[in-house]
């Protein structure tokens, strides 16, 4: 169950200089009205502030971006979260005043073929690094605790192999550290460990 009774405002610009991008977005709503049942008599207006740039240098890429989000009353929401029924099959868990999240990534074109037959038809491989840094409680208002667990950090390195124009492979290594181990961790361990394998299709 949804209700849509505040709606928002956003903006986004971009520039674009030389095949490089550069570009900011923003939003701002009051989310009061939004929620499964009307039971907040306060305003709860949430602001979020965006950035990101994707630069190309020949065979070198850089993608980057990064988010902040800040939520009035989140401690009133929380409160209220806790009273809320079962039987609407939504979410009851704390809500923090800010959160913040960002990424960068980097990559090199290592090895590139394209079909004499066809022009159109391309293989290529992209070797990557990236890094993820995102905490959905970066900040708490009141009692609310500030859950160390929700902050995180993730490193990543792999390779993409474009088998065709529109297929791809991709193999990744990922090292996520968490703030915190959960409850139910058996060796208290905050390091995970991810091996990925993938195949993805670009349809037009």
């Amino acid at each position: 169950m949804a209700n849509a009774e505040n709606f928002a405002l956003c903006a986004r610009t971009d520039f674009r200089f030389g095949g490089q991008l550069v570009g900011a977005s923003a939003y701002f709503g009051n989310t009061t009205g939004n929620r499964p049942k009307p039971d907040l008599k306060s305003d709860s207006p949430l602001l979020i502030f965006e950035g990101h740039t994707a630069l190309r240098f020949g065979r070198i890429y850089l993608n980057a971006l990064a988010i902040y989000g800040h939520l009035d009353n989140s401690e009133a929401i929380t409160n209220a979260n806790r009273n809320l029924s079962n039987n609407l099959n939504v979410k009851r868990t704390p809500v923090g005043a800010a959160a913040v999240a960002g990424f960068a990534e980097m990559g090199v074109e290592i090895l590139r073929h394209t079909s004499v037959a066809q022009a159109s038809e391309i293989s290529s491989v992209v070797a990557y690094l990236r890094a993820d840094y995102y905490d959905t409680m970066q900040a708490t208002e009141g009692q609310i605790f500030n859950n160390p667990r929700w902050e995180r950090k993730s490193y990543s390195a792999g390779l993409v192999y474009q088998l065709l124009h529109d297929v791809h492979l991709k193999l990744q290594y990922s090292l996520r550290k968490v703030g915190a181990p959960a409850p139910t961790s058996v060796d208290g361990g905050t390091r995970e460990s991810t091996f990925v394998a993938g195949l993805a299709f670009d349809f037009h």
